[in-house]
Parts: C-alpha cells; sequence; structure tokens
C-alpha cells in the first residue's frame, strides 16, 4: 500500500484529491473510515447532568450520539491508503497539522 495526503473536494456525495493529480477519486474507488462522515454510535454515559435547575448523578445510561456533518468539509486534508493495484483507496482520517 502507497499513502498519499488527499484533500477533500465534496463532502456530498463524497470525493477527494491526491496532491499532483488533476482528477477527483469519488465513492466507487473509496473506503471511507465510519469517523469521517457522520454516523451513529451507541455509548455508555456516567456521570452528572443539571436540568431545569435540577441536578441527577446518572451512570449506566445507555445511549445513541450523532455524529453531525462537520467532521471534514471540502479542501480539508486526509490521509488516504492506495491499494497495491490502485484501485481503491482508504480514507483514514483528518489530518491536522
Amino acid at each position: 500500500m502507497r499513502t498519499h495526503i488527499a484533500k477533500v473536494t465534496s463532502v456530498s456525495p463524497f470525493a477527494i484529491r491526491i496532491e499532483g493529480d488533476a482528477d477527483d477519486i469519488e465513492m466507487d474507488s473509496l473506503v471511507i473510515m465510519q469517523s469521517i462522515l457522520p454516523h451513529e454510535r451507541k455509548a455508555d454515559v456516567k456521570g452528572t447532568a443539571t436540568f431545569n435547575g435540577v441536578t441527577g448523578a446518572f451512570s449506566g445510561v445507555d445511549m445513541q450520539i450523532t455524529f453531525k456533518d462537520g467532521y471534514v468539509a471540502v479542501d480539508d486534508e486526509v490521509f488516504v491508503l492506495e491499494t497495491n493495484d490502485g484501485q481503491l483507496y482508504h480514507v483514514i482520517d483528518k489530518v491536522v497539522r
């Protein structure tokens, strides 16, 4: 596998462009990690919360959290692994410099 830094050129539908390339890579050639796009996850939450001035403790509360749009945006950089045959590109995570 080869590694690349690519720029996000579109979020919906998702597309990237590898530095130095002239063309975008689109969804049919991408494998995108869950954390890149909006997604839902289940969580076990512990702590305290205040609602209408009343504070209460909670432990082991199952809930679902939705990670919405905004993690990656157009022009953000992402870390990409290219398969040896050049047919698929795995978008791993957002690059922070």
